[in-house]
C-alpha cells in the first residue's frame, strides 16, 4: 500500500499543469542579431580581439535563449563568452551554463533561461557578449546555426519557439584582390581569336584561386589566360572576376569593339618594352605606327611621357611609298612632356593606302631615370586629299625599366621559448619586389652568428618564398635571441632596405619548468543525482622553480571546479580534493573524471598537465544494483541492510543513501534510506 501511495503521489506531480501566461499576438517582429553585424578591417592582424553582442530586438513573453553560432577557426578563435550584467534579463532570477567553445570546428554554445514563473513581457536587449581573438587573415562568416529553433532558439514562458528573424554576423581583415586583364588584338573582326589575359592581376597579402571571364555575348570563361571569336559586330563589355585564397573578389570591365572590317589604327610600337638593360643614360626608340587606312594625305598626334624617366631627343618622319612631298613640323617640349608632329602632304604625293603597318615616325628618348613611363597619344588626326578625318582608333606604349629588388617579408619561428637541445624551425619568407627573375642567397643568425646560408633560384617577379630552416638549439647558452634574414643583393638594386628583417626573440632555456597530474581519483564510482562525490587529483612539481597554478577537475568537458596552488616547491607532490555535485547529470549515463593542471609558462611537457582517469556512473535515484531499474531487487538489497552501520555483519555502504541531509549518508541504514528507494519505485532511465 505505501508503494502504491508514493506511486500514485508520484504520477500526479508529472501532471502538466496551466500556465500562468495569458499571451497576445505580437505587434511586432523580433530580431536575433549580432551587433555589430559587420567588421571589415585590414588593421585587425592575428593577435587582434573583436567583440560581438548577440542581441534579441523586440521580443515577447521571452523565458529562454539558446545559440549556436559557426565561425571560421582558420581565421578567428572565440576566447571568451559571457553574459553581462546588463543582459535582458537583467534584475531577475535565471540560470547560466560554462558555455561551450570549440576552435577546431569553429562554433560556440551558450543558454541562459529564466527560472520560476518569470518572463519579459516584451523588450529588447543583450542575450551575450563574444569575445574573439584574430588568428589568421582571411573572411568569417560569424552565422547562427541552422534550422532556426534546433541549436538556436528563442522560447517563451510556455516553451514555445518565438518566430524570429535571423541576422548573422561577417568579419573580413584581407586585402582584396586587384583585377586587371588586357585583351588582344584591341580591334577585332567577327570570328577573329581575340587573347584575354589576367596576368596583371595580383593578391596584396594572398594569392588568386580563380578567374572568371564573361565576354559580354553570353559566352564565359575560366583561366588566367582565355581566348575568344565574336560572330557578330558591336561593342561587348568584358568583365574578370578574380577570387583570392581568403574568397575575397574584385572585377574590372572593359569595352571592346567587333568590327566587320580592321579600321584604321595609329599605334606605339612595340607596345611595351620591358628590359633590365636600360639604365641611364641609354636610348631607346619607339614607332608611331599606322595600318588599316585609305586615302591618307596628312596626319598630327601629341605623344606625352614622363619627364622623371625620360627625356626626348629627336624624332624622324619616316617616307611612305616613296611619297616625299610633305611638309614636316616638329615641336619638342620636353619640359612639359611631349612632342608634336603634324605633316602635310602636298601634289604630286599621291594618296597612301595601308593594309600593312608602316612606320610614320620615329622618336628617340634618353633614358634619364628609373621607372617607367605612359607613352600616350592624344591629339591625334588623320585626313585625307580633301581634307576630311578619317576614323581611326590610337593605343598607347609603355616603357619601364625593370625594377630588380628582393626582401625579406616575414620571419616567423614555430615557438619563440625553447628548452636547450630542442629544435627551433624558423620559417623565412622572401618576395621578388622586382619585374625580373631573381637568383640570391638567404642567410639567417642568431644574433650575429650565421646559422645557415641557402639559395634562392629564380624566384618569379611578384611571387614569394617560404624557407624553413631548422635550428639546433644544443650548446647554446640561455638567453634572449633575435632572428636576423638576409637576402644578398641583386645587381642595381632598387631598395636594399628590405633585405635585412628581424624576428623573435626566441628564449633559450635550461632550467625546466613542469607541472604534472600523476593520479585523479573519485570517491565513489556511481552516484545518484545530487550526491556529492569527493575527486582528489595528484598533482606533482617536476621542474625546479617552485610554482603557482590552478587544478581544475572536470565531468567529460563540464568543470566542475578548479583549485588554486600556491608556490608548489620543485619536485614536491600535493592532493587536491574538490567537491562534484551530481544534481544536474542525467540518469543512467556515465561520466569520465578527468583533472588538469592549468599551463605554467615556459613548461617543458604539456602532455602531463592532464590525466583522465575514473568513470561515474548516475544511477536512477533508487537504482542499488545498476540496472537501469528501481524495482524489487532494489528493494530487497536496502532491506537486508536495514538497520546496519559499519561494522555490522549486514552493512552495505552502497545502501546507506541519505540521512538528515538529503542524499548525505549518515553511516545507518534505515527508514530514510528505505523510504527513498520505495519512493521511486518503477523509475527506469
Amino acid at each position: 500500500m505505501l508503494i502504491f501511495l508514493i506511486m500514485s503521489l508520484m504520477f500526479a506531480s508529472f501532471l502538466p499543469t496551466s500556465s500562468l501566461l495569458t499571451k497576445v499576438s505580437a505587434t511586432t517582429t523580433t530580431t536575433l542579431t549580432m551587433q555589430p553585424e559587420r567588421i571589415v578591417d585590414t588593421s585587425l592582424v592575428p593577435g587582434s580581439t573583436i567583440v560581438i553582442n548577440v542581441s534579441v530586438l523586440n521580443v515577447e513573453y521571452f523565458f529562454s535563449w539558446q545559440v549556436k553560432i559557426l565561425f571560421n577557426p582558420a581565421v578567428l578563435n572565440c576566447t571568451g563568452v559571457e553574459i553581462p550584467p546588463d543582459n535582458i534579463f537583467q534584475g531577475k532570477t535565471y540560470a547560466t551554463v560554462t558555455p561551450i567553445i570549440n576552435n577546431t570546428q569553429g562554433y560556440l554554445m551558450d543558454t541562459a533561461s529564466l527560472v520560476g514563473e518569470q518572463y519579459i513581457s516584451s523588450g529588447s536587449g543583450t542575450l551575450c557578449r563574444i569575445e574573439f581573438t584574430v588568428v589568421g587573415k582571411g573572411v568569417s562568416n560569424i552565422n547562427f546555426s541552422r534550422p532556426y529553433g534546433d541549436k538556436t532558439f528563442l522560447w517563451n514562458y510556455d516553451l514555445e519557439l518565438i518566430d524570429a528573424n535571423i541576422i548573422d554576423g561577417y568579419f573580413e581583415n584581407a586585402v582584396p584582390p586587384i583585377a586587371h586583364f588586357d585583351f588582344n588584338p584591341k580591334s577585332p573582326t567577327i570570328n577573329e581569336e581575340v587573347t584575354f589575359n589576367a596576368s596583371q592581376s595580383y593578391d596584396p597579402d594572398g594569392t588568386i584561386v580563380n578567374y572568371e571571364w564573361n565576354f559580354g555575348d553570353s559566352a564565359t570563361s575560366t583561366g588566367k589566360i582565355v581566348t575568344h571569336k565574336y560572330a557578330s559586330s558591336g561593342t561587348y563589355t568584358v568583365s574578370l572576376k578574380v577570387t583570392d585564397n581568403y574568397g575575397l573578389t574584385a572585377t574590372e570591365t572593359k569595352e571592346l569593339t567587333v568590327y566587320e572590317y580592321k579600321p584604321a589604327r595609329l599605334y606605339i610600337n612595340p607596345h611595351e618594352i620591358a628590359d633590365p638593360t636600360l639604365l641611364p643614360p641609354a636610348i631607346v626608340k619607339i614607332n608611331v605606327t599606322l595600318e588599316g587606312v585609305r586615302d591618307l594625305y596628312g596626319y598630327e598626334f601629341q605623344l606625352d611621357y614622363n619627364t622623371e624617366m625620360l627625356t626626348c631627343i629627336g624624332a624622324i618622319v619616316n617616307i611612305i611609298q616613296n611619297q616625299t612631298n610633305f611638309a614636316p613640323r616638329i615641336i619638342i617640349d620636353d619640359p612639359a612632356g611631349y612632342i608634336q608632329v603634324n605633316v602635310t602632304y602636298y601634289p604630286p604625293s599621291s594618296p597612301i593606302t595601308l593594309a600593312q603597318p608602316e612606320t610614320l615616325v620615329t622618336v628617340y628618348f634618353l633614358i634619364s631615370g628609373m621607372g617607367y613611363s605612359q607613352l600616350h597619344l592624344n591629339n591625334t588626326k588623320i585626313t585625307d586629299v580633301y581634307g576630311n578625318s578619317i576614323s581611326h582608333q590610337t593605343d598607347d606604349g609603355f616603357i619601364i625599366t625593370l625594377i630588380r629588388d628582393v626582401a625579406v617579408t616575414e620571419i616567423t619561428p614555430s615557438t619563440y621559448w625553447t628548452y636547450q637541445n630542442w629544435t627551433v624551425k624558423i620559417t623565412v619568407t622572401v618576395k621578388n619586389m622586382g619585374n625580373l627573375s631573381e637568383s640570391f642567397d638567404l642567410k639567417v643568425y642568431y644574433n650575429d652568428t650565421l646559422l645557415t646560408t641557402l639559395p634562392v633560384s629564380n624566384l618569379p617577379p611578384g611571387n614569394s618564398s617560404s624557407i624553413t630552416v631548422d635550428w639546433v638549439t644544443t650548446g647554446i647558452s640561455e638567453g634572449i635571441y633575435t632572428i636576423k634574414a638576409e637576402a644578398s643583393q641583386v645587381p642595381y638594386e632598387y631598395n636594399t632596405e628590405n633585405n635585412i628583417l628581424y624576428g623573435g626573440p626566441v628564449i633559450i632555456l635550461t632550467k625546466i619548468k613542469d607541472i604534472a597530474i600523476t593520479a585523479v581519483n573519485p570517491s565513489r564510482s556511481w552516484a545518484f543525482p545530487g550526491m556529492s562525490i569527493n575527486i582528489t587529483a595528484s598533482v606533482e612539481n617536476n621542474g625546479e622553480f617552485n610554482e603557482s597554478f590552478s587544478v581544475s577537475v572536470y565531468c567529460n568537458d563540464t568543470l566542475i571546479a578548479t583549485h588554486s596552488v600556491s608556490e608548489l616547491l620543485a619536485g614536491a607532490q600535493l592532493n587536491v580534493t574538490l567537491t562534484w555535485n551530481t544534481s544536474a547529470l542525467h540518469p543512467c549515463d556515465s561520466y569520465i573524471v578527468r583533472a588538469e593542471a592549468s599551463y605554467i609558462q615556459y613548461e617543458y611537457n604539456l602532455t602531463n598537465n592532464i590525466l583522465t582517469d575514473g568513470t561515474v556512473k548516475i544511477r536512477v535515484l533508487g537504482d542499488m544494483d545498476g540496472d537501469g531499474v528501481v524495482d524489487g531487487k532494489d528493494i530487497t538489497m536496502i532491506s537486508r541492510a536495514f538497520g546496519s552501520y559499519p561494522g555490522h555483519p549486514r552493512w552495505n555502504p552502497d545502501a546507506d543513501i541519505t540521512g538528515s541531509e538529503y542524499l548525505v549518508p549518515d553511516g545507518y541504514v534505515d527508514a530514510k534510506d528505505l523510504a527513498l528507494v520505495s519512493k521511486n519505485f518503477g523509475r527506469t532511465c
